[in-house]
């Protein structure tokens, strides 16, 4: 008896209970918190959630708000496929023209700074250099001449006539960024010698080899590329054989 008084004394003195230690399995360390006073036990226990686990209510969205507790993403609106519109057609071909349809547009160049249309008809706009005579097509700031020594830009008008180098026949429709109407129709791209010492590339107005002639003789003219889908005519820069 005196032994075990013993052991209740200096339990006591340590601030620990003999009941309270075995209920602990005596794995208390003096002054630290005892396990039911820590604050994860404040989480809601199998009892109080209606005899549910909670991780089976959190995985359905809810908590103990009810609804408040829903997962947002269960919230968002979803919205039908017919809802989305429709893919944005190739900028490339926004323009087609169909078969049998007429203009009711406005005719917009198709860049604007590379041609006009004077009162002795279409000219191409571009630059001759004064030091070394280079011509270039579109206007630039600068010569690119290497063998120049310098020079101001002067602003010039190409046309009316030239003669045809070379062409080739465009079989198979380009990809983007080139512009034409739908359905695709085969078209013939020239190289052309103007007055003024410049080539220049363009389309020419018939895609029929037999119409065209090497060191023919060709027109400048302006006629519509492709229409676009506000309905307006792109109009562009082209040779005509003569």
């Amino acid at each position: 008896m005196d032994r075990e008084a013993g052991r209740g004394a200096r339990r006591r003195a340590r601030g620990i209970a003999p009941a309270r230690r075995r209920a602990l399995g005596g794995c208390v360390a003096p002054g630290r918190p005892h396990r039911q006073d820590h604050p994860a036990r404040a989480l809601p226990r199998r009892g109080d959630l209606g005899g549910e686990p909670a991780h089976g209510r959190l995985r359905r969205g809810e908590d103990d708000r009810g609804d408040q507790g829903r997962s947002r993403r269960r919230d968002l609106p979803l919205r039908p496929l017919r809802d989305r519109g429709r893919l944005p057609r190739d900028p490339s071909r926004a323009g087609s023209r169909r078969e049998g349809e007429v203009s009711v547009g406005k005719s917009l160049p198709v860049a604007e700074g590379l041609f006009a249309l004077t009162d002795a008809g279409p000219r191409l706009l571009g630059s001759t250099c004064s030091g070394c005579k280079a011509s270039y097509f579109p206007r630039t700031s600068s010569c690119r001449n290497p063998e120049c020594d310098g020079g101001e830009l002067e602003a010039v008008e190409f046309g009316p006539r030239g003669t045809l180098w070379s062409y080739a026949v465009q079989n198979y429709a380009p990809p983007p960024p080139a512009k034409y109407d739908e359905p695709y129709v085969p078209y013939a791209l020239g190289v052309v010698d103007l007055p003024g010492g410049i080539r220049v590339v363009g389309r020419m107005t018939r895609a029929d080899p037999a119409a065209l002639r090497i060191g023919g003789e060709v027109e400048l003219v302006l006629e519509a590329l492709c229409r676009t889908a506000d309905g307006d005519d792109l109009i562009s820069w082209k040779f005509r054989p003569l």
